[in-house]
């Protein structure tokens, strides 16, 4: 498979373009992001993102030690760019 190339959107890729990884990502997808249209191919990949970029950094910057959650209905916020889901 090859690897998305990194790019600025145009109008062809507008609805499938990534704003965060700045590549297309065309799905399928269980739930797109509606800021930065980042996709997740399942529920626990949402999960895998939240616990990564939002719960660990988290922890790490207040010395904390919040648990990850296992559950993608307890995620109501895009884990990259913040926006609500």
């Amino acid at each position: 498979m090859q690897a998305a190339r990194v790019h600025q959107p145009t109008e062809q890729c507008d609805a499938v373009h990534c704003y965060v990884h700045g590549v297309d990502e065309p799905g399928p997808f269980v739930l797109v992001c509606g800021e930065c249209r980042h996709g997740w191919p399942t529920g626990g990949d949402l999960v895998a993102d939240f616990n990564s970029e939002v719960v660990d950094v988290l922890n790490a910057k207040f010395g904390q030690d919040k648990p990850h959650t296992d559950d993608p209905d307890d995620i109501w916020f895009c884990p990259l760019c913040g926006h609500d889901l």
